[in-house]
């Protein structure tokens, strides 16, 4: 434990300090020879071809991390109940292994600890190295740009570039001297030992033809910068004379880059040919073979250094071949950059080049980012998460495809039980429902944590915000809940005939905020579920679909009232939408002063072919054409009214009544 204590504190550094390069600098005023630019342009490919390999290896350290951080916990989380277990064992005979294993989970979390430390020490030198690249690669960039339109060439320039190529050259010769020299040595061996000598000498004669290809290619690199110097002579001529540059320069890349795809594809063959080769020679006594009275080696390693030396010659030829075709590609560039005003790209060409560079720059725009900070053991280790517009782009279009997913499998699943009698209709309606928002919920989590996008991203939409979505959400929380109630408990179903205070009708739908009712006139309400918990509700066809309903009839007094029943209760067993059980009943309910009173119940089942209105008009229309064919006459409302005036005066005849006398002036 002490041992790993202090290694841990061995690996904590407060800081990652990185020497950023020095870039180059061209001497003098313009006109550069191009020699100088190449040099930094030799060391500008070099810095982004460092940073290129470090961004993918930060976008892994960042995954180690997080996977680190979660392990920290997870032991953290063990250490804590093995110090319960612990606490609770002491005093008792397991005490002893409940240390034991206390001290294995504090080891394991010590070794948790520093694998995070560790993790967070290499993301954070790559960051910084990353960083470091940065400043240097800019800063060429910058000194590269103008030099590119004011470049020469001049006839010491071509003599350097022949003076190398003289050197190169001999070099390329001393060295298929000794190949020759090699062959012949291989052949005298061979015919010393007996052995066959062809396994050896094949890689010695197949090494002298590729130094023969690389003394060609550096035999014409004197050509290549001869097409660099008429690509910048270039530059200041008419547009046909560039065009026949740049298609010169264009022909002389594709044949550089094809002569080294067809080396690259030689070389596979021969580093292929060079594993088989050295596992003959592991597989040798001793590993390393028998060896001669000269002390050479034997054939099986004398085949293995041809073919090495071989692959070295070509790898050589490659390289040489890539630097062509990149030299000729930066004249074409130049080229191109340099060109007239005249052969200038279009204004569709600048603007469609623009937008997509606006577009790049508009998806890779960082929203906001969130930061999770853990502490280890005294040191915060911070997780970045940047939220950009493509990130934000992806999680909606995930969500939509998840949401499409979710209906499908919600459809699927519900559509099932309906089929096969589980549910009723109406309740996989809301069963659906209820299903597709925890799927969507579900959905949701799993695309942010696809896109890595962490939920404390959204944490700054707390505070204020929380407190005003508390009060917003207040009714909808309380319906909400309703809604779950009334789900569980099925008082109130769909199909159900109702009455909610003066809204009547049938329950369409009970959705998670709101109950749908459709009232008789076709009407529908939209009620808040907590109306129906908070309110009475009379259910109808709650527990039994049949209903008694009432119809009152006066008749005249001197009605017969066997006759009256009689009729009236043919009337009601006429009818096909009256039950039969239970059956129709006549109440002879009472004797007022303008007639009898008779009163029909009958039943009727809801949901049926007629409504309860439409049947009592049907009742009432045949109860009237019954009464009125056997003579029986309704009640009639009749008042005596007794006038007592005190001092009348009689009306004389011919007057017209309620006007004043004839003599009146207001006749006249």
């Amino acid at each position: 434990m002490a041992l790993l204590a202090a290694r841990l504190d061995a690996e904590r550094s407060p800081r990652v300090v990185v020497d950023a390069p020095v870039p180059l600098s061209l001497a003098g005023p313009p006109p550069h020879a191009t020699a100088d630019l190449d040099r930094l342009r030799d060391q500008l490919d070099g810095l982004a071809s460092q940073q290129a390999a470090l961004l993918p290896l930060a976008a892994n350290l960042e995954k180690d991390i997080e996977a680190a951080v979660l392990n920290r916990r997870k032991a953290a989380e063990a250490l804590r109940l093995r110090q319960e277990l612990a606490e609770r064992a002491r005093g008792e005979d397991p005490a002893t292994r409940a240390q034991e294993a206390l001290q294995l989970a504090r080891l394991e979390d010590r070794i948790a600890e520093l694998e995070v430390v560790r993790t967070e020490h290499a993301r954070a030198s790559v960051r910084a190295r990353i960083d470091a690249l940065a400043g240097p690669i800019a800063e060429l960039e910058r000194r590269i740009a103008p030099a590119r339109l004011a470049q020469r060439m001049d006839p010491d320039d071509l003599q350097a570039v022949r003076d190398s190529l003289a050197s190169a050259r001999e070099r390329i010769a001393a060295e298929r001297a000794r190949v020759l020299q090699g062959i012949e040595q291989a052949e005298q061996w061979a015919a010393t030992t007996g052995q066959p000598g062809d396994r050896a000498l094949k890689p010695l004669r197949d090494s002298l033809l590729s130094l023969g290809e690389l003394d060609a290619v550096e035999g014409g690199r004197i050509a290549v910068w001869e097409q660099r110097r008429s690509a910048l002579e270039a530059q200041g001529q008419d547009a046909a004379a560039q065009r026949a540059a740049s298609v010169a320069l264009q022909r002389s890349i594709d044949q550089a880059r094809a002569h080294a795809q067809a080396v690259g594809d030689r070389l596979e063959l021969l580093k292929s040919e060079a594993r088989v080769q050295r596992a003959r020679v592991e597989a040798l006594p001793g590993g390393r073979g028998d060896r001669g009275d000269r002390g050479e080696g034997s054939l099986e390693q004398r085949a293995a250094a041809a073919l090495q030396a071989h692959i070295d010659i070509d790898e050589r030829l490659q390289s040489t071949l890539h630097r062509l075709a990149t030299l000729l590609q930066r004249s074409q560039a130049d080229l191109l950059a340099g060109q007239l005003p005249g052969t200038q790209p279009g204004l569709l060409d600048r603007l469609g080049g623009g937008l997509v560079d606006a577009l790049r720059q508009v998806w890779q725009y960082e929203l906001f980012s969130a930061t999770e900070t853990v502490t280890v053991d005294g040191q915060a280790v911070a997780l970045d998460y940047g939220v950009t517009v493509g990130k934000s782009l992806g999680v909606v279009a995930l969500f939509i495809a998840g949401w499409w997913a979710a209906a499908k499998l919600a459809r699927a699943l519900i559509g099932g039980l309906v089929a096969r009698g589980a549910l009723s209709a109406a309740l996989g309606r809301v069963l659906y429902r209820w299903l597709m928002t925890a799927l969507l919920v579900a959905v949701l989590v799993l695309v942010l944590k696809l896109a890595r996008v962490p939920l404390t991203a959204f944490a700054f939409l707390g505070g204020a915000l929380a407190i005003g979505v508390g009060f917003g959400t207040q009714n909808v929380v309380k319906n909400l809940i309703s809604g779950i109630i009334i789900l569980f408990e099925r008082k109130i179903r769909v199909g159900d005939i109702v009455t909610i205070g003066a809204v009547s009708g049938t329950v369409k739908a009970v959705d998670l905020r709101a109950t749908t009712l459709r009232g008789f006139d076709g009407i529908e309400t939209i009620l808040p579920n907590s109306h129906l918990l908070e309110n009475q509700v009379a259910d109808w066809s709650h527990g039994d679909r049949r209903i008694r309903s009432t119809l009152l009839v006066t008749v005249a007094v001197d009605s017969d009232p066997d006759i009256v029943a009689a009729r009236m209760l043919a009337c009601a067993q006429a009818h096909p939408s009256v039950l039969v059980q239970p059956a129709p009943e006549i109440l002879f309910d009472g004797i007022d002063p303008p007639g009898l009173v008779f009163k029909l119940w009958y039943w009727i089942e809801l949901g049926g072919p007629q409504t309860g209105p439409a049947i009592g008009s049907d009742l009432r229309f045949a109860v009237t054409r019954a009464l009125r064919s056997h003579g029986v006459r309704f009640a009639r409302t009749q008042h005596d009214v007794d006038l007592a005036v005190a001092g009348a005066r009689p009306v004389a005849r011919g007057r017209r009544r309620g006007y004043g006398p004839a003599s009146s002036p207001a006749r006249r």
